[in-house]
């Protein structure tokens, strides 16, 4: 494949970026089935995996994980094998091609081109303001209304402050003391480009029936086997073979890009937002936006240690001569959207964040600065009868849980809090604290694994994952038997089972036992 630049100025012709991924997945067309109710003739777990494997293994392939999507790069000589499976098999009697597309990576550009990045918050959102989950700067929170703020911690603003980097505004938290502010662009980057293969006329049409304006229309980096432009040559025989083929979900993924002498003068601003009208702050529906930072922001993020440079996803910035497609800012005859907030709604949030307490005349969370000061803390409120929970040393299930060869080997600061801690609990959302689940349980290692090696790991599950506790939907708490703090102590880190993301974590053990006080007095006191 002959491919100088992966745009062709004149979108005469297109051709993929050598280091595209095309991904699929391939399915039983019955099952798989539990093994007790599997109908005739349909396949179980355990026989579409060995099929899977013996399958992928024809070409050379190992199967990552039976409940993830494959991808193989297309400059990899095996992509040839896969294409002439996926057409030996269209008629297979037992399974399916159940998707294929192609991702091209995120950065396509020559050297010269200029990048920016998205800031990406993460999969952890702040519960509370007195605890900030690892080592987060960026974060989101859900707010009462069913809507999310970005907040930035001091310490990032700081940074920002004493860079004399510009464009993003300020808004101060009440409830945090300084440790966090609301955090929003003033300026948007521009409407971006659309993937140069996709037909915009069909994606204007397509926006409009969605969302009934073309006010907020942006670039779109997906185009769709039925949006794909016409009399434009795929210079690639693999896609075109793909194409022919007419897999099912088949798209082209490209990179985010955008239009250079569109750009605002400033090292911040907001790069996506809401596709429908907007709605005033503070609303379920209320107004959504990105933000985004030029190289010289994300060198200084990542320079003082307040973003990881994971968290910051590049994107092209090109003249508009190389856009390959319309350019959507000269294009839509709308003005851009507001920021978050406008001026005068600025203005009115600061008057209205006036002083307020979340927890009202309820007992004040604990803070622990040590286990031995959590474990007498724990022991007094047991011992006068002020405790709001049942001390699992109590019960008759903590005897296997602290006989567990595993339990010897969880970080010595649970091994003394264990048994003063509730053995399970759940606190229904009260619309200031949210809602939390916990079941104590006999230490396992954790098997829900993460097979995407691209994750940070600090993200990502693993086999070095210390299951302590979990919850009736089969989420887990865990510590990690690599953490700097064993085997002393850990980090608790709280997993979403089916995303496999981070929903919350505690720095350390005696953190997570004051967590658990704290929602405990809750319960009790909407109860």
């Amino acid at each position: 494949m002959a491919c100088t630049f992966v745009y062709d100025v004149t979108m005469r012709a297109w051709c993929p970026h050598p280091n595209s991924k095309l991904v699929f997945e391939f399915a039983p067309l019955r099952g798989p089935y539990h093994p007790g109710i599997c109908p005739p003739g349909a396949l179980t777990v355990a026989q579409w995996d060995e099929t899977k494997s013996a399958l992928y293994g024809t070409i050379g392939l190992d199967v990552k994980d039976s409940y993830r999507n494959e991808s193989i790069r297309l400059s990899d000589s095996r992509t040839h094998k896969l294409i002439e499976l996926i057409q030996s098999t269209r008629d297979h009697p037992q399974f399916r091609l159940q998707a294929a597309w192609i991702e091209e990576p995120a950065v396509l550009a020559p050297p010269a081109t200029q990048l920016w990045y998205e800031l990406s918050t993460g999969p952890t959102g702040l519960k509370s303001f007195q605890r900030r989950p690892g080592n987060a700067h960026f974060i989101w929170k859900e707010e009462s209304a069913g809507a999310f703020s970005t907040l930035a911690s001091r310490e990032f603003r700081q940074v920002v402050m004493d860079a004399g980097l510009t464009g993003l505004r300020w808004l101060p938290i009440t409830d945090a003391a300084g440790e966090w502010w609301e955090v929003f662009a003033e300026l948007p980057l521009g409407r971006g480009l659309d993937h140069p293969m996709l037909d915009s006329a069909s994606a204007d049409e397509s926006w409009m029936r969605k969302h009934g304006s073309i006010h907020h229309r942006r670039g779109i980096e997906l185009a769709w086997l039925l949006e794909l432009r016409s009399g434009v040559k795929v210079d690639d025989p693999l896609v075109n073979a793909l194409i022919q083929m007419s897999p099912p979900h088949f798209r082209l993924q490209g990179p985010k890009r955008f239009v250079s002498e569109y750009m605002p003068p400033c090292d911040f601003a907001f790069s996506s937002w809401s596709s429908g009208q907007d709605t005033g702050p503070g609303t379920a529906g209320r107004r959504f936006r990105t933000i985004s930072c030029n190289q010289r922001a994300r060198d200084v993020l990542v320079g003082a240690g307040v973003m990881k440079p994971g968290r910051l996803e590049p994107m092209m910035i090109v003249p508009g001569s190389q856009a390959g497609t319309v350019i959507l800012d000269e294009a839509v005859q709308w003005p851009l959207p507001l920021p978050l907030y406008t001026v005068n709604e600025m203005a009115n949030e600061l008057l209205r964040r006036t002083p307020t307490s979340h927890l009202g005349s309820r007992r004040p969370q604990p803070q622990f600065t040590s286990t031995r000061e959590a474990a007498d803390y724990l022991e007094r409120r047991l011992a006068d009868g002020t405790a709001s929970w049942v001390a699992a040393g109590s019960g008759e299930k903590f005897g296997a849980i602290a006989s567990a060869p595993l339990f010897l080997q969880s970080p010595e600061s649970w091994q003394q809090l264990a048994r003063l801690l509730p053995q399970t609990m759940e606190f229904v959302n009260d619309n200031s604290r949210g809602s939390f689940e916990f079941d104590m349980a006999i230490p396992e290692w954790n098997t829900w694994l993460d097979a995407e090696t691209e994750r940070d790991p600090e993200d990502a599950p693993g086999a070095d994952d210390l299951v302590i506790a979990t919850t009736q939907y089969g989420n887990w708490y865990s510590v990690r038997r690599s953490d700097p703090l064993m085997p002393l102590d850990g980090r608790v880190t709280y997993w979403d089972h089916e995303t496999l993301s981070v929903s919350d974590e505690w720095p350390t053990v005696a953190a997570f036992a004051a967590h658990l006080v704290s929602f405990c007095d809750a319960a009790r006191n909407v109860s």
